[in-house]
């Protein structure tokens, strides 16, 4: 019965008093001083989530490693990250998810008063929301995704990647990244150390965030061309609609800096 409740609680979107500083994810507390090395199995038992791939906690790193894993949310009253006044690192092996596929709810990943949220790994982390805010920053947060890959899309209202509802909080760093976002907007500030904006072509980086909807982030290069630059100019092959290459003394690498040709 304890153990019932104690889901129950997790999957409400207000956070008590003896959880504020615990990081809940697909419903389940994690509490900073306990390893969970199967948390794919505990999310499975919180009503309206389900998971699948490799889900684990290490407690004394505050470090959530993703392998190969999927989490999906059709409750009306959660999210499926949720972290206040915490600092929670994401390591990314393989190919991971967060899909947020119920309208009643506006977020899958949600920050809250003074969190870091740091995102890195050799893997990649797609977030997707039937509604609005793939990732919702709030008060004096701060996301730092770096070297790794990450793709945030809304499919609901509007273009919406990292938001904050209705004021500019939180600060954003991309670092070295490949970056797709609906938008990265309303936000205190954006800083892209070792990457830039490939497209659109006429996005900038502004106060409160980057000008243009459906933004694409790439890693800048030290040697050769050091800049990703348009096909066309470059004159470079384009096996996919998305994919680009940088040319490096005569040889073509992919944007995670691996040797096509």
């Amino acid at each position: 019965m304890k153990k019932k409740l104690l889901f129950a609680t997790a999957i409400l979107c207000s956070v008590s008093l003896a959880f504020a500083d615990a990081v809940s994810i697909g419903g389940v507390y994690l509490v900073y001083d306990e390893d969970v090395d199967d948390l794919t199995s505990r999310i499975n038992e919180v009503d309206g989530m389900t998971a699948s791939g490799a889900i684990s906690f290490n407690a004394s790193t505050k470090t959530l490693t993703l392998e190969d894993a999927t989490i999906e949310c059709n409750s009306d009253k959660s999210v499926i990250l949720f972290y206040p006044n915490s600092t929670l690192n994401i390591v990314l092996v393989g190919e991971n998810s967060f899909n947020q596929t119920n309208s009643g709810y506006v977020s899958c990943v949600r920050s809250a008063q003074s969190s870091v949220l740091n995102i890195s790994g050799s893997g990649s982390l797609t977030i997707t929301s039937v509604q609005w805010y793939p990732i919702a920053t709030d008060a004096s947060c701060s996301i730092v995704i770096d070297n790794t890959t990450v793709d945030l899309h809304s499919t609901g209202y509007g273009d919406y990647g990292i938001n904050n509802n209705s004021q500019t909080f939180g600060d954003v760093e991309i670092i070295k990244s490949t970056v797709r976002a609906g938008s990265i907007s309303r936000v205190h500030s954006v800083t892209l150390t070792d990457c830039r904006i490939a497209s659109p072509d006429d996005a900038e980086v502004t106060e409160s965030g980057i000008s243009r909807a459906n933004v694409f982030i790439v890693p800048v290069y030290p040697t050769g061309i050091n800049e990703v630059q348009d096909n066309k100019k470059q004159g470079m092959k384009v096996l996919r609609d998305d994919a680009v290459y940088i040319l490096r003394d005569g040889k073509e690498y992919n944007v995670k800096g691996e040797r096509v040709r």
